[in-house]
């Protein structure tokens, strides 16, 4: 990486031990993180209690005892709310 270049790839693990690849603009500007942890089903109570990044905006939210796990039935019905307005 050259000093000043958000944009080149780089090489990141995350607090689970994943091993990815995404730019500091990804990252920093975009909120992008670790592609095996972050898609649904979403374990954001622990990411935070491994991510010191994550937790910073967590905690002021949540309790730290919170057990929020969201599946993918979360979104049962979206689609047909988008497509009808009901």
């Amino acid at each position: 990486m050259r000093k000043g270049d958000l944009t080149a790839k780089l090489s990141w693990k995350c607090a689970f031990g994943h091993e990815f690849e995404a730019s500091p603009t990804l990252v920093l500007l975009g909120g992008h993180w670790c592609p095996h942890c972050l898609p649904a089903p979403w374990n954001y109570d622990e990411e935070a209690k491994r991510n010191p990044f994550f937790a910073q905006v967590w905690y002021p939210l949540h309790e730290k005892n919170e057990a929020n796990y969201y599946d993918e039935s979360i979104f049962a019905g979206l689609e047909e709310t988008f497509t009808t307005g009901r």
